[in-house]
């Protein structure tokens, strides 16, 4: 059950907490932040389900903090592009020591206090560094490290309530903590980080940094990314540029098989954005009937699998853990698989790319090809559809799809759908007019409904039809236009 959180006063000289609604456990140190030389912030996942990104970057300003994005990748939990992000901590003990080192006091906001994955003896945690906790999960509080303060509250309310008291007290210290953080922030990181991948350009099998390089410069903004290639997707959080809480989602647990359907369900939760699933081969094969869903839904994802033809992440935890390399069961080969096989047998387009300059062209016409409507931008959907499709270099069968989807559509606009449509249709597939004219105005309706984002009025308008004729069209189809509102409206 969700608490809802009241923060009804707090003095922050002491950082004296009064609150109800919640549980607020300091111990007997109370550190105050804004007292801190060098506070850090650890965002977590909450920050994004709570959707806080304004009011955690707000925190980060008036303290003049650097902020590290949690141990865990379970959600883009910070803007990546704020002058203050520091990059994503690693679940490497000694490396997370050195990165909070220079600080003296650790700020988690609705994260994983530094969960770590394989034992080591070094304490990730610096020696004396006070911590403040806030959290919902009250089992996460006080549990991988003792804290200072621990409270169990809303991150996103108990900022608002914080905020204006911060702002009325902001040293102008902040202001140059911040501007210290100019060389070695995210963005900095990232520059650096894109030289050296660039010069593994032209090695084979590609390099996975460059290949990471590549899928982050090539999609579009508002592509959502659901990762789960393990090893060879370590270095995509340097690459990576994160605008909102609904950017990104990564593996939360350990246990592989997340991403393929993973995809599927972040695509039907958010209809009009591109899905990006990043997956490694091993973890394909733990739920890879997922390709058929997306198939079968018609689905606007495109699956990167990473293909090293092993579970190598198991090889590298054996080596660190037993220090042995005598792999057992751990290669994908004899024989090796044909994913490319694979995705087609289940209706998935799938091309093999051995020549590193050749993936992100390859990138860039699947997501075109397969993209939800954008605004005015989806005119150019359909031409993306037909220049990318493979032909046998029958002219006349490209004029056959062109006369089916005009003949089909019943106004200037001709949706993607139409295309892919008569793009996979089969002679002996041919549906009767009256089937296909149902089948292909519905799509047409969710088209129109994509493009206004819910608005009859402005959706009536493109399809030069009144209001009263629209809704009837609506209800015919089942189809309701708040379902294609954006959050927020």
């Amino acid at each position: 059950m969700r608490i809802s959180t009241v923060v009804v006063g707090v003095e922050l000289q002491r950082l004296v907490i009064r609150i109800r609604g919640i549980r607020c456990s300091p111990a007997a140190r109370q550190p105050d932040p804004l007292a801190a030389k060098n506070a850090v912030i650890l965002a977590g996942q909450e920050v994004a389900v709570d959707d806080a990104f304004v009011e955690a970057a707000g925190l980060a300003e008036l303290l003049g903090a650097g902020v590290y994005q949690q141990t865990i990748p379970y959600a883009a939990q910070f803007p990546t592009e704020h002058r203050a992000y520091l990059g994503a901590l690693t679940r490497n003990q000694k490396q997370v020591r050195a990165a909070l080192e220079p600080f003296d006091l650790l700020l988690a906001l609705g994260a994983d206090l530094l969960r770590m994955s394989v034992y080591s003896p070094i304490d990730p945690l610096p020696e004396g560094m006070p911590v403040i906790h806030v959290s919902e999960r009250d089992w996460e509080l006080g549990k991988n490290h003792p804290t200072e303060i621990a409270l169990q509250a809303n991150v996103k309310e108990t900022l608002r309530a914080l905020l204006p008291l911060v702002r009325a007290q902001r040293s102008p210290a902040a202001e140059q903590r911040l501007a210290a953080l100019a060389p070695r922030n995210w963005s900095a990181q990232r520059d650096k980080a894109r030289l050296a991948a660039l010069e593994a350009a032209e090695e084979r099998p590609i390099d996975p940094k460059f290949l990471m390089l590549r899928i982050a410069e090539t999609l579009p903004k508002d592509a959502v990314v659901v990762e789960e290639a393990l090893t060879s997707a370590n270095s995509l959080p340097s690459f990576l540029a994160l605008r909102d809480p609904k950017s990104y989602f990564g593996l939360a647990s350990g246990g592989l098989g997340f991403a393929l359907p993973g995809a599927v369900g972040a695509s039907l939760a958010l209809p009009r954005r591109p899905v990006i699933a990043v997956v490694g081969d091993g973890s394909a094969m733990y739920g890879v009937q997922a390709l058929w869903t997306a198939a079968h839904e018609k689905l606007p994802v495109t699956y990167v699998i990473s293909n090293n033809r092993s579970y190598r992440i198991l090889k590298e935890r054996l080596i660190s853990m037993r220090n042995s390399d005598k792999f057992i069961g751990m290669d994908i080969r004899e024989p090796a698989i044909d994913y490319c096989a694979l995705a087609q047998s289940m209706g998935v387009q799938a091309t093999r790319i051995v020549d590193p300059h050749d993936f992100a062209p390859a990138l860039r016409a699947a997501v075109a090809s397969g993209a939800p409507s954008r605004g005015a931008t989806t005119s150019s959907r359909p031409a993306a559809g037909l220049v990318s499709a493979s032909w046998p270099g029958n002219v006349r069968q490209l004029l056959n799809v062109v006369e089916q989807t005009v003949a089909l559509s019943t106004t200037p606009i001709i949706s993607t759908a139409l295309v892919q449509k008569a793009l996979r249709t089969e002679p002996g597939e041919i549906l009767s007019f009256v089937d296909a004219r149902t089948s292909f105005e519905r799509e047409y309706l969710v088209q129109l409904l994509q493009i206004s984002q819910g608005n009859v009025t402005q959706a009536a308008r493109l399809a030069k039809r009144n209001r009263t004729e629209f809704y009837k069209l609506l209800r015919r189809h089942h189809l309701e236009p708040g379902l294609f509102k954006q959050a927020g409206q």
